[in-house]
């Protein structure tokens, strides 16, 4: 599996990702999904569990991608009605979150047609700059 996620992130994103990122997906609990097209590997998205102050969890979604050929097919929105599936149906995770860079309107309109809501988190992370975004799965 690390292959494949490495193959992707290089055709997806070359220069956003590092390797020690697709390496912790294979050794933690959280969520990594791979998106085939006619058996093919063609996206992914990770997804990571974490720890909310009251005990609960939230799942926060750290990377999503699709190889360029195969965008506008609708297979970013199911990778991601996938993760909320999973957050629904688990108990303890109470929300989804996600972080967008400024200036890509793209996962922005994404994650809006998924029903995720800008919130009023500070509009920097580390030294990215963008807006955070929120869904319930309760």
């Amino acid at each position: 599996m690390f292959g494949t996620l490495k193959e992707l992130n290089a055709a997806i994103s070359p220069e956003s990702n590092s390797n020690e990122l697709f390496r912790d997906v294979l050794n933690t609990s959280n969520v990594a999904r791979i998106a085939l097209f006619k058996g093919v590997p063609v996206g992914f998205i990770f997804a990571e569990k974490k720890l909310n102050n009251n005990g609960s969890y939230h799942l926060s979604i750290v990377t999503i991608g699709v190889k360029a050929d195969k965008q506008k097919y609708g297979i970013a929105g199911e990778l991601i009605k996938h993760i909320d599936n999973l957050a629904q149906e688990t108990e303890d995770i109470k929300f989804m979150t996600a972080f967008v860079q400024n200036k890509n309107d793209v996962a922005t309109r994404l994650f809006e047609r998924c029903d995720f809501e800008r919130c009023s988190c500070p509009n920097h992370f580390g030294t990215y700059t963008g807006c955070f975004f929120f869904k319930s799965s309760q």
